[in-house]
């Protein structure tokens, strides 16, 4: 669950908190959370790219990128 907020929360960064005249591009290309049908995975991994014009606009998405990773999960621990 928590998996699935970090890559909704991913794809809101170029459309929301970006300058919508600068170049950036937020991309989540892989998606992995377990093999089996009928088991809830422990975990999952998620891939993707950062990109941008300017190495101001990379550094931006990256710190972005971070929160927006961290506080699904951290939200999704205190839940349990």
């Amino acid at each position: 669950m928590a998996a699935a907020h970090v890559v909704t929360a991913l794809q809101a960064i170029a459309a929301r908190e970006t300058d919508p005249l600068s170049s950036a591009v937020v991309s989540v290309t892989m998606f992995h959370a377990g093999d089996a049908y009928n088991v809830i995975p422990q975990g999952a991994r998620i891939g993707g790219t950062l990109r941008s014009l300017s190495t101001e606009g990379l550094q931006s998405l990256r710190d972005l990128s971070l929160i927006h990773i961290s506080e699904p999960t951290r939200q999704e621990a205190i839940s349990y």
